[in-house]
């Protein structure tokens, strides 16, 4: 067998020499790779700016360089808005349902066929929030001059409500007591009497960061609440008015507002008094989470003034003021607030308007109005805000209606200030010259 094999092995060598000796083919002349093609252009961006529970804002951008500028906007494929685009960029306003995902498409209408002219975007609006509410309703004092001019959430069981309640009794030198502050555990509310200079003063403004981080302000002092004890200080400079209300994000940036234009800002170290361009009391702040954007609310009754200001880097800026600017639609701005989004609420003596932070001109009232006025406006989400003022009008806005609390209505009850949490909201004021409080509860 091993001798069999041989000539087998002889056949396959003989095989394989022939092959590689078989001459090959000429090889293909090389071919040059085909052309790159030009890119192409963006020529039109659609951006979803903001979204609410029945709105949205949409901007359409185009370069500069683009001169074909007209443009289709589609919502689910059907034509919402065609136009031509008359600068870089515009917003558009549309109305939407709640809870509801949208796309939305923007064409730029072009002979030139080869540039990209299509945008597309998806976003779905928020769902609207109960509006079932029930409500307990108390009044602290005896009636001789009480009335709590704010109030603060920090959660269901710790809330701070300041002003002055007469407790009807006298000390051993025939003095009334008086207290100036509340705070809920979750139970009951618990009178507190805070001294400066051995003197207890009506509070005007409380916020609190924890439990154990609490500010209040009378006149041109404030009282640090820091679990254990307070801590007094005084805000100062010259035309210093008396604090009337308090915000910010942090024990080391807060701001204070009050008579004759006071504007004042807390580091965590030293109170700085800042200019405000106006004589008008400011009644009411608030800013956005961040701090970046902080408005304030001014009026005065005589003679009669009223203002818009915003605080940006540590400046300020006059929105609307009476008689210097185009008035909005409304006369008067009693209180103001902010989710944090790019849109803000004005409350003026009678109505409340919604603003755009990207379109500051545009003020779109309401549907309700407020028997002799408004006082506070307040909320924790877009779809969840309060407002409320005199005769015991008390709304509630849950991003696509306003439901007003009848059973709330009293012609003696006046609501100063508003408090929201996650579960409850708290309104206080003054009932006849009793401290008054209304504190709702959302239903299941």
């Amino acid at each position: 067998m091993k001798f069999a094999r041989t000539p087998f092995l002889l056949l396959l060598a003989l095989c394989v020499v022939a092959h590689s000796c078989k001459e090959e083919p000429p090889n293909a002349p090389t071919q040059p790779p085909p052309p790159l093609l030009p890119q192409p252009v963006q020529t039109i961006a659609l951006t979803v700016v903001d979204s609410a529970s029945v709105e949205a804002w949409l901007k359409l951008s185009m370069p500069d360089t683009v001169k074909e500028r007209r443009y289709r906007l589609y919502l689910n494929d059907s034509l919402l808005w065609q136009a031509t685009l008359t600068k870089p960029d515009t917003l558009i306003l549309i109305g939407l349902a709640p809870a509801t995902t949208y796309r939305a498409r923007a064409e730029r209408l072009t002979t030139d066929t080869f540039n990209v002219t299509v945008d597309e975007k998806t976003f779905r609006t928020l769902d609207t929030t109960n509006q079932d509410y029930v409500w307990t309703v108390q009044t602290f004092g005896i009636g001789f001059g009480g009335i709590l001019r704010d109030v603060c959430v920090i959660n269901d069981s710790c809330i701070w409500a300041v002003g002055r309640i007469d407790s009807g009794l006298y000390d051993s030198l025939g003095a009334p007591i008086i207290y100036n502050a509340m705070r809920y555990d979750g139970h009951q509310w618990h009178y507190i009497q805070i001294k400066y200079d051995q003197s207890v003063f009506e509070h005007f403004s409380v916020i609190g960061f924890a439990e154990n981080d609490v500010w209040l302000a009378t006149g041109g002092r404030t009282a640090h609440w820091d679990g254990n004890r307070f801590t007094m200080a005084v805000i100062g400079g010259d035309r210093q008015g008396g604090i009337l209300k308090l915000w910010g994000t942090s024990s080391s940036n807060i701001y204070a507002v009050g008579d004759l234009g006071t504007i004042a800002h807390y580091d965590g170290t030293t109170w700085r008094r800042m200019e405000s361009g106006t004589t008008a009391h400011l009644v009411d702040i608030y800013g956005t989470p961040d701090g970046k954007s902080v408005w304030v609310a001014g009026y005065r009754n005589s003679p009669f003034q009223s203002c818009l200001l915003s605080l940006e880097n540590g400046q300020c800026r006059t929105i609307w003021q009476t008689g210097q600017t185009s008035p909005p639609s409304y006369a008067s701005v009693l209180s103001l607030w902010t989710s944090g989004s790019s849109e803000f609420v004005v409350l003026g003596n009678a109505t409340a308007h919604f603003h755009s932070r990207l379109a500051q001109n545009i003020a779109r009232p309401q549907q309700f109005l407020m028997s002799g006025g408004g006082f506070c406006v307040r909320g924790n989400a877009r779809n969840n805000l309060f407002a409320g003022g005199q005769v015991g009008i008390l709304w509630h806005y849950n991003g696509a209606h306003w439901k007003r609390f009848a059973d709330l209505s009293r012609s003696f009850d006046w609501y100063r200030s508003i408090g929201v949490g996650n579960a409850l909201v708290v309104a206080v004021g003054q009932r006849g010259g009793a401290a008054l409080v209304a504190i709702g509860r959302k239903q299941p």
